[in-house]
Formats: C-alpha cells, sequence, structure tokens
C-alpha cells in the first residue's frame, strides 16, 4: 500500500496536535512539548516575536504557514529545529543557515523558489512548474517526495541529481518526467487513483543507475511494459491482479532482478473497488477495505449538489465529515487497521471530502477529524 509513514508525519506526534498561543490562554503549552504547530495561532499580519519559541527548549518539529515573516533567520540561531512542516508557503523562502533536514512544504502553487541547506528529506506537495530550489549538489543524496496535486507533472529545477524519488501522483503518468534526472536509482511510484497507467515506459531508460523500482496501484500495468533495464535488481508491485503475477515473474525468472509482489487481488475484487481510495487496506481486510469505501462514497453522495453559493454547506459538511469520521472509528475497533500510515490515507481523504463542499482550507473542517477519530 501506499506508505505514508516515512514521510515525517507531525499529525501524529503525542500528542496528536500541539497548538501554540504565544501568549495565556487555554492553548498556552508547556516547555516538553517537541510539536510546535504554529498555524492560526500567530496573527496574520504585524511582526512575529520569535523569541517565544525559546520557552519550548525540546521542541525540534514546527508547523509554520503562508509568507516567511522571518521564520527562515529564527530558525538560523536554533539549530535544535530539524524537522519543519510549512503549509500554503508563498514568494521565496530561504533556509539556508539552518539545521532544517527534513522539510514538508504543502500546497506549494504560489511557491517561486527555495533555497535550502543540505537536506536529508524534502517533500513537495503541489509544486508549480516555475519552482526553482536550491540545495547543494543540486540534490544528490536527497530522499525527494514529489506529491504533485495534478496531472502536470514535473521535477523542480535544481534538483537534477537526485538519487532517491518517491513520486505520487493520480491515475497516470508518463516516464519521460524522470528524464530530468539520469542519476536517479530509486523510484518509488504510487498511484492514488485509478486505472494507475505508466505511460512512455521506455524513458526509464534515461535512467541507467536505476536499480529499485516499487509502483503501487499500478493496475493497469502489463508483464512487459517495462523496458529491460540492465541495472535494474528489484521490482516491487504493491497492488496487482492475480491474472497479472505469474506473467510478471515469469518475465524475469532467470534474471539478476528479484520481483516482490503484494496484495494480489482477482479481477472481480478490483473492479468493484477500483474507485475506493481505501482498497489499499485490503492488505489487512477486504471486509475493512470496502466498509471503508462505502463510508467514503456516502460522504461524497452528501456533498453532491454543493456549490460555494449552497447557503448550508457547513452544516451538511460537518454532518457528513462528521459520520465519516465515525465510521473509520467503528471500522478500526472492529478490524484493527488503522496505524500511522492508514490514518495519514484517512486524513489525506478527509481533505479530499472537505473539499468538495467548498470549505476553506483549515478552520472548523480541519478540527473535527482530530476532535472525533479514536484511531
Amino acid at each position: 500500500m501506499s506508505d505514508l509513514s516515512g514521510a515525517f508525519e507531525l499529525r501524529s506526534v503525542t500528542p496528536p496536535t500541539v497548538e501554540v498561543d504565544f501568549g495565556a490562554g487555554p492553548h498556552a503549552m508547556v516547555a516538553s512539548m517537541t510539536v510546535l504547530n504554529l498555524t492560526g495561532r500567530v496573527p496574520v499580519d504585524g511582526p512575529v516575536d520569535f523569541t517565544a519559541l525559546d520557552a519550548f527548549p525540546q521542541s525540534k518539529n514546527i508547523l509554520w504557514s503562508g509568507t516567511d515573516r522571518g521564520l527562515g533567520e529564527a530558525l538560523r540561531t536554533r539549530p535544535r529545529i530539524r524537522f519543519l512542516e510549512w503549509r500554503d508557503p508563498v514568494g521565496d523562502i530561504d533556509l539556508t543557515g539552518t539545521a532544517v533536514g527534513t522539510l514538508r512544504v504543502l500546497g506549494c502553487g504560489e511557491l517561486r523558489s527555495l533555497r535550502l541547506p543540505v537536506m536529508e528529506t524534502l517533500l513537495l506537495s503541489g509544486p508549480s512548474r516555475s519552482l526553482r530550489v536550491e540545495l547543494p549538489d543540486a540534490g544528490y543524496g536527497l530522499d525527494l517526495r514529489l506529491f504533485p496535486e495534478n496531472p502536470d507533472v514535473r521535477v523542480p529545477e535544481g534538483l537534477h541529481r537526485v538519487r532517491d524519488l518517491w513520486l505520487r501522483v493520480g491515475a497516470e503518468v508518463s516516464a519521460s518526467v524522470l528524464a530530468a534526472l539520469p542519476e536517479l536509482e530509486k523510484l518509488r511510484l504510487d498511484f492514488e487513483d485509478p486505472p494507475g497507467r505508466l505511460t512512455e515506459p521506455g524513458a526509464l531508460a534515461a535512467c541507467p543507475r536505476l536499480h529499485t523500482i516499487s509502483l503501487a496501484g499500478a493496475y493497469a500495468l502489463g508483464a512487459d511494459d517495462l523496458p529491460d533495464l540492465p541495472g535494474l535488481r528489484l521490482l516491487e508491485l504493491h497492488g496487482v491482479r492475480r491474472s497479472l503475477a505469474k506473467a510478471v515473474r515469469d518475465r524475469y525468472r532467470g534474471t539478476a532482478v528479484r520481483v516482490h509482489l503484494e496484495g494480489k487481488v482477482s479481477d472481480a475484487w478490483l473492479d468493484r473497488n477500483l474507485n475506493n481510495p481505501f482498497r489499499n487496506w485490503r492488505e489487512e481486510s477486504e471486509a475493512a477495505a470496502e466498509e471503508a469505501g462505502l463510508a467514503y462514497a456516502r460522504a461524497r453522495a452528501a456533498a453532491e449538489g454543493v456549490t460555494p453559493s449552497t447557503p448550508d454547506r457547513l452544516p451538511r459538511a460537518e454532518r457528513a465529515l462528521r459520520r465519516f469520521v465515525a465510521d473509520l472509528n467503528g471500522i478500526d475497533q472492529r478490524y484493527g487497521v488503522i496505524e500511522t500510515s492508514e490514518r495519514e490515507e484517512a486524513w489525506e481523504v478527509y481533505r479530499g471530502l472537505a473539499d468538495l463542499f467548498h470549505l476553506p482550507p483549515g478552520g472548523e473542517p480541519s478540527g473535527w477529524f482530530d476532535e472525533d477519530r479514536t484511531f
């Protein structure tokens, strides 16, 4: 399944969400907190006094949103901050001279450029085609996680030496986007939507060092679709039609390529659940996957006909979204399937459902998820 636990998840740190109020009040936190959620807690304009961060000497993770407003400069003098999640960034961001080693950027359509120190992990969700990234050695040694939010996939300029890429896309993607990464060695490609098609697979030959390919949800892949890659040593398919599994093994039998197949499903089951965003949960329980899919379909149906001008869209959204979370609570109680990665998947699906109700980002809908969930 598409495992997101490796994408440094800040939402699941205990306590799940740490809110910081730069003054007194019900959200004032204790000095032992390690994750500081500053989103929505800082006034929208005016100067920010980042010396308040010093009241939390054990904090290593920061959640921030919007423009820089001096955050980069504040982090340069606080090397304990190693993890940063930045939501909806705007303009140009300079983190050179900081100790940030893991950066997660969500909703970066208005981000023009990133200047970074030596990084271990960089996650970009929704980057624009014009985004420029500057970091030492053009990303050599970087674990890059690229999650575009539309079919127009492009590796940002400045990352041409990346060797390790996790690419998460929708229904299909062309392998030609990898031509910008001639030193690529490991590719993880997750398809979030059906049919899971890799087009122009021959373009993988532009990556002669590629030795590991991991595909999740590539249900449209044929046994002979991938080109012969001399350096390939490991092929992993997470989610594969049972009717295809033998043909894949036969193709690579007797070669240097080790084949790992996980999540083999019948064509009939897959046809019923192809549009189910929780179909990968079948690895733990097919019943849980189907029930979660029904909960998702019910919430989607509640959003039908809702437009930005629908006057009661907020209460309609609250009823549907809270029921969706309650349904997931029940599924977890019955089957025990929701761990870290599944919780992150549930959150992403929840956010997508909230968008169907044309609600503004953040605010009450984000809070309902954490208020109601027991998983």
